[in-house]
């Protein structure tokens, strides 16, 4: 992932891939965009799913993905209040994504 506004600047603004890495180039973000194709999710499930990755680190990635549009918040009142998660109409293209990444590593880890 990119790390300076400069880095960003000056690759993000021209390259769609650049664009894609930068915003994808995390595992965390990418196992919760996994966990999203096709339902639904709590915030509770998302984290089990995350195994050890904490609370916070999975928030701030929720709330990252979020802020990008990739994924949006629905909140249902009671006690507690329930927090869902959905990929937006447009972040539906990561299926594709999601399976390509999985037919390479079917592929490239295959044992010969």
């Amino acid at each position: 992932m990119l790390r300076t506004k400069v880095q960003r600047k000056n690759l993000c603004h021209s390259c769609p891939f650049a664009k894609t890495a930068n915003l994808l180039g995390d595992s965390i973000i990418l196992f919760i965009l996994k966990e999203l194709v096709g339902s639904e999710k709590s915030f509770s499930e998302i984290e089990k799913s995350l195994h050890s990755v904490s609370s916070r680190t999975v928030t701030e990635k929720l709330k990252f993905l979020e802020e990008n549009f990739m994924i949006l918040r629905r909140e249902v009142p009671g006690k507690p209040t329930r927090v869902y998660y959905s990929l937006t109409q447009k972040a539906k293209l990561f299926e594709k994504v999601a399976s390509a990444l999985t037919s390479f590593g079917d592929e490239f880890f295959q044992h010969p």
